[in-house]
């Protein structure tokens, strides 16, 4: 028991110690409202205090060390900075210096001058609200409500701020957000299919939405006109239709190039040619045409058209048509066939005897 109040002591006097050692010192900084992921700038000033030799200075968070530097006896401003700041790091601040050297977490004070650091966070989530069924037609229009439950600290006090709605993700609209009514509205007009998807919002207090930022412009615009699409099948029934077309149009033309042909004279070296066969061969009927009828005119005379004797080698001809033979292969003579004879005889029926 003696030894834990022993122990006590020497804490309080340790910390009487440190208190008397520990002088207050003054604190500047240039922006006291800053965005998220930028730097602070801050300055601890012993100027009229610091007694003439070498001191380590300390930059308190809400009355805790959390960085040193040590300054020389000929300084009296020492810089601090805090890189990339968060949220977190919001809260008052101030500057004490010492003779000696400690650890910054173990330094418990407040500065003569205490200023108050804002930092303002880049994105905020908000609650997103959707006014109407979560499934709509083709064309419909879709309102969704962007809110936020709690006061929002924004940079110079701007009144509207950006707020972006995001589908799966993706921002797919820029809004002014309200900071005293705490909400903005996005409006999807004439939805299609790929406006499905997962949608939400966060605000920017950061960044300040002016009425002169709702309308920006490039170097230069460019017009684009959206037609609207056919459905695939009439497009489908459209390409039939003009082939059929087509194929109709093709056979039509054929037939009149056809017609066309047929009607035309030949002028060209097979008509003429044609034309010259054509004539020997009516050249050629109407000479055998005569040697017809004067062979007609020989047959004339015998009244009986029956069969005769004819001897070999001799054209036998009847009912006044083309001779069957023009020459009789020779049967040989006697001399070699003397049992054959030299001739035959026909019937009238036409029997070789």
């Amino acid at each position: 028991m003696n030894i834990f109040t022993f122990l006590i002591c020497i804490l309080v006097n340790v910390v009487k110690s440190q208190s008397s050692d520990i002088v207050r010192a003054k604190i500047l900084a240039s922006q006291k409202t800053l965005s998220e992921k930028s730097d602070l700038y801050v300055t601890c000033s012993t100027f009229g205090s610091k007694k003439h030799s070498d001191v380590t200075v300390y930059l308190c968070h809400n009355g805790i060390g959390v960085m040193k530097q040590i300054q020389k006896v000929d300084d009296s401003d020492t810089p601090f900075i805090i890189y990339r700041v968060t949220p977190k790091d919001s809260g008052n601040y101030s500057c004490v210096y010492s003779a000696k050297e400690y650890e910054p977490s173990a330094v418990k004070a407040r500065g003569n001058k205490i200023i108050e650091i804002r930092v303002i966070e880049n994105f905020a989530p908000a609650h997103l609200l959707l006014s109407g069924a979560s499934t709509v037609s083709h064309g419909a229009e879709i309102e969704l409500l962007c809110s936020l439950p709690y006061i929002l600290q924004t940079l110079g006090g701007c009144g509207s701020v950006q707020s972006y709605l995001m589908r799966d993700g993706v921002v797919c609209q820029v809004q002014g957000f309200d900071v005293e009514r705490r909400e903005a509205r996005f409006v999807v007009k004439d939805a299609v299919p790929r406006d499905s998807g997962q949608y939400s919002c966060v605000v920017r207090p950061s960044q300040c939405f002016g009425e002169d930022e709702e309308r920006l412009t490039g170097n230069n615009e460019v017009v684009l006109q959206v037609n609207e699409a056919f459905p695939l099948g009439l497009t489908l029934y459209s390409i039939v239709a003009v082939m059929l077309l087509l194929g109709i149009g093709l056979w039509l033309y054929r037939r009149d190039e056809v017609i066309s042909c047929a009607k035309r004279p030949q002028t060209d070296e097979n008509a003429v040619e044609l034309q010259r066969h054509t004539e020997s061969e009516r050249q050629l009927s109407d000479e055998q045409g005569e040697s017809f009828d004067e062979q007609g005119e020989s047959f004339d005379e015998p009244e009986d058209y029956g069969y005769q004797n004819v001897e070999i080698g001799v054209v036998q001809t009847y009912n006044n048509s083309v001779p069957v033979y023009d020459e009789l292969p020779s049967l040989g003579s006697s001399d070699e066939n003397p049992t054959e004879p030299l001739y035959a005889t026909c019937s009238k029926d036409n029997d070789l005897v």
